[in-house]
């Protein structure tokens, strides 16, 4: 024969005894305990653990808890997926996990203790927002000569405001809008080809290395002349008999323009020799020009004292 629907108050271990057992003549009283039943916990207290957001490629840590010392089967949802873990205990990350940009939801749908059986139906769950990462593109470049800024063009796309950081430079570029914006890029000092790749964007949740930067830009540094003038002798009374000679020099053929005493007399010749009769301090401009492009000039004085 079976007794049933014994009420088993509370968790912990409990002994049954027949106190007192009579048939249709006789009663017994004497009985040693006839029944132990343990009665196990549901499974409580246990949760899923993790970062709220995170950008897209890193990697999803979410980590169970529960009671120390027990292990756990657990079945869930990753996004509407169903997932299952078996032997988990806390502090284990739960394996398996993926995402998709934007809103994730990670949860427990029911968890079984693996030692007692004791199955729980409580939900516990986590969202992940996951944010994709900024992209850029730099471009274009520009020729310019010695001592000059380049130009390049960068895209961004993302979340604003954005910091940029390019190979070979110890700028950081900051724009507070998406789209197209101007660099100034300050290259070496010396005339050559030097191109620019981006190093690294960040935006306001992420940043992004390698696959997320492309696109190059080129700045090419032209060599320009170097203005130099030699002049015998600077001062004399008037009248003063000057000479100038065109010291300059240049990597490239180049033009070159005098003007003196404020464009009084003005020449195109290597050499000039003149005559200056008004006292005072007067200016000798030479202006070059390589064939390029690129200028440079230098200006010295002339002094006439009176007789």
């Amino acid at each position: 024969s079976q007794i049933e629907s014994i009420p088993i108050p509370t968790v912990g271990t409990h002994q049954y005894y027949l106190s007192t057992f009579k048939d249709s003549i006789c009663t017994a009283t004497d009985f040693t305990p006839s029944a132990t039943v343990i009665v196990n916990p549901l499974p409580s207290g246990y949760s899923l653990v993790g970062p709220t957001s995170l950008c897209d490629g890193a990697p999803l840590a979410i980590i169970f808890k529960g009671l120390a010392g027990e292990v756990y089967n657990i079945n869930g949802l990753a996004n509407s997926t169903p997932f299952t873990q078996l032997g988990i205990s806390n502090g284990q990350a739960v394996i398996g996990l993926t995402y998709a940009l934007d809103s994730n939801y990670y949860s427990i749908s029911s968890i079984t203790n693996s030692i007692t059986g004791c199955s729980s139906a409580v939900a516990s769950g986590i969202g992940v927002l996951v944010h994709k990462l900024p992209t850029a593109v730099i471009c274009c470049g520009n020729s310019i000569c010695l001592n000059e800024t380049g130009k390049a063009k960068v895209t961004v796309s993302g979340s604003a405001p954005f910091e940029l950081n390019l190979f070979g430079l110890a700028d950081t570029f900051q724009f507070p809008t998406v789209g197209e914006h101007e660099i100034q890029i300050t290259p070496p000092n010396t005339a050559g080809l030097y191109n620019y790749n981006l190093a690294k964007i960040t935006d306001t949740f992420c940043s992004a290395i390698l696959s997320s930067l492309n696109g190059t830009a080129t700045i090419t540094v032209n060599d320009k002349p170097m203005a130099d003038i030699y002049i015998p002798d600077t001062s004399d009374c008037s009248p003063l008999n000057f000479a100038l000679y065109n010291y300059t020099t240049s990597n490239l053929p180049y033009t070159l323009r005098w003007d003196i005493s404020n464009g009084k007399i003005v020449s195109s010749e290597d050499s000039v020799k003149g005559t200056l009769g008004n006292v005072g301090i007067h200016n000798v401009k030479l202006t070059v020009q390589n064939s390029i492009g690129c200028a440079d000039s230098l200006v010295k004085q002339l002094e006439v004292f009176p007789n």
